[in-house]
Formats: structure tokens, C-alpha cells, sequence
């Protein structure tokens, strides 16, 4: 266990994350998920408990996009309280005092911005051309 307020997140770390997950989408194949992804998201993401590595990806085989809506609004809907879903646990991560002071204002930069990059990431697979959806 790390010490209260000086828990580390390498960059590294993070860079590894968001390049398994883009990978994901950029082959379609749920098997490029990394270990090291798959422990961050369901740490982060909203995602429910998963036997292991394996169910969590025979649950995600062929359904990619429903993956990324998921990265942003949890298994569930569970972040669906609001419209931006995870791209405010991002922020709350970043910025919550709680979590500051718990783990350490660096841990918690990185980790926003790692759920940041995966939001993002999400988004640019489930809407490539950046179009602006308006309801009629």
C-alpha cells in the first residue's frame, strides 16, 4: 500500500493505458486491451466487477462500440447522471480535495487525465468526424 498523499502513476503508465485503448478501436479487436487498461478502467470507468480479464473481453468481443459508450458512461449508465458522464469523473479526479489529500494532487492529475484520454478517445471511435448530433 502507498503511503496516504504520495501515491505514484507513472506517465509511461498512462501513455501504455491510452495507447492500448486506442488500439481497440483502431482494429476492433478487444483483445488488444492490456492488463494494465483493463485494471485502470474497471477502477475508473463505471464498469462492473468481471470475473477476470478474460469475461470482461468475451463480454466486449464484436461489441466495440458499445465498449467506448461505456468508457464514458459506465457499464449500466452508472455516470450517465450527467450528459458527460465520465469526462466529469475525470475532472472530479483531478480536482477533488478528498482525493488530493488521499492519494496525492500528482496521482490524481495523472489519473484524471488518463480517464480524460480515454473519454476522448471514446468519443473520436463512437463519432469520427466530430459531427454535432442535434435532435429534431
Amino acid at each position: 500500500m502507498e503511503e496516504k498523499g504520495k501515491w505514484t502513476f507513472p506517465e509511461a503508465k498512462a501513455r501504455g493505458i491510452i495507447r492500448s485503448v486506442e488500439a481497440v478501436f483502431r482494429t476492433g479487436d478487444i483483445d488488444r486491451l492490456t492488463k494494465a487498461a483493463y485494471e485502470f478502467i474497471i477502477l475508473h470507468h463505471g464498469f462492473i466487477a468481471h470475473y477476470n480479464i478474460g469475461g470482461f473481453k468475451a463480454t466486449y468481443d464484436g461489441r466495440i462500440d458499445e465498449f467506448a459508450k461505456n468508457l464514458i458512461y459506465g457499464e449500466g449508465g452508472i455516470h450517465a447522471y450527467h450528459e458527460k458522464g465520465n469526462f466529469n469523473e475525470a475532472y472530479r479526479q483531478e480536482h477533488d480535495s478528498n482525493f488530493n489529500e488521499w492519494y496525492g494532487a500528482e496521482y490524481c492529475k495523472a489519473t484524471g487525465r488518463t480517464m480524460l484520454a480515454i473519454c476522448e478517445a471514446s468519443e473520436k471511435h463512437l463519432n469520427p468526424l466530430g459531427l454535432q448530433i442535434v435532435a429534431r
